[in-house]
């Protein structure tokens, strides 16, 4: 078992996000002490929270996280997370179409400038 701040450096996740974790249901301390009110985490937790790390870090919200880990329904992560990697190839060939745009933008100017037609006065 992990104390809190001991869990907090092994997974890298604040204490203040573990209490909130804590209090959306996300992830629940393993065992509280009752005399102190120091709260323990084991190693299922530790999983747990990498995986709530990951998913978090692949963009999806808190809320979509638990509802995804309540439930423990393996093929709905899984639907999920394909919905979550086209969402970023769409995003992805976005962003690609916006950088060409701004080296359009870029190109034209340099251009310009050779040619004494910038917008220097």
């Amino acid at each position: 078992m992990y104390r809190i701040g001991q869990f907090s450096e092994l997974t890298a996740i604040t204490i203040s996000s573990l209490r909130y974790y804590e209090r959306i249901g996300l992830l629940l301390p393993d065992r509280v002490d009752s005399q102190n009110n120091y709260c323990y985490y084991d190693n299922n937790s530790y999983l747990k929270a990498i995986l709530i790390s990951g998913m978090k870090e692949m963009g999806f919200t808190l809320n979509e996280i638990k509802v995804l880990i309540v439930t423990q329904d393996d093929e709905a992560l899984y639907l999920a997370m394909k919905t979550k990697q086209s969402d970023i190839t769409a995003e992805i060939h976005r962003l690609r179409e916006v950088l060409s745009t701004v080296e359009d933008y870029l190109s034209n100017y340099e251009r310009d400038e050779e040619n004494g037609l910038g917008t220097k006065d």
